[in-house]
């Protein structure tokens, strides 16, 4: 739709940007007042999550189920996907990736 369409009301204005004006000062307590804040709340969610968890942190059970590996495979997995298309197409460097399962030998599994 054209703006010379006649069912299309376009109004054009130059955006304007509305500058607050926050003195040094408040803006300092601001921060500090936040970064307590944080913190406080930092440190219950960790409280929680330790008194609720405690025998599986103190006892180990070789599961990584607090190491972070899941999260980095997350990442690793992402990062894969948005560059699938540049690696695995023909001229990429990883174009053979694709092609394993067809033609890998099940038997070795």
């Amino acid at each position: 739709m054209l703006p010379s369409h006649p069912y299309v009301w376009v109004r054009y204005r130059p955006l304007t940007v509305s500058v607050v004006k926050i003195s040094p000062k408040v803006m300092f307590i601001t921060q500090i007042w936040g970064t307590i804040f944080g913190g406080f709340i930092n440190y219950v969610v960790m409280v929680s999550i330790v008194t609720g968890n405690a025998d599986v942190l103190a006892n180990g059970n070789g599961n990584n189920s607090w190491s972070g590996a899941t999260m980095q495979a997350y990442n690793t997995n992402a990062a894969a996907w948005a560059l699938a298309k540049y690696l695995y197409k023909i001229p990429g460097d990883y174009y053979m990736v694709s092609h394993g399962n067809e033609t890998s030998d099940d038997s070795a599994c």
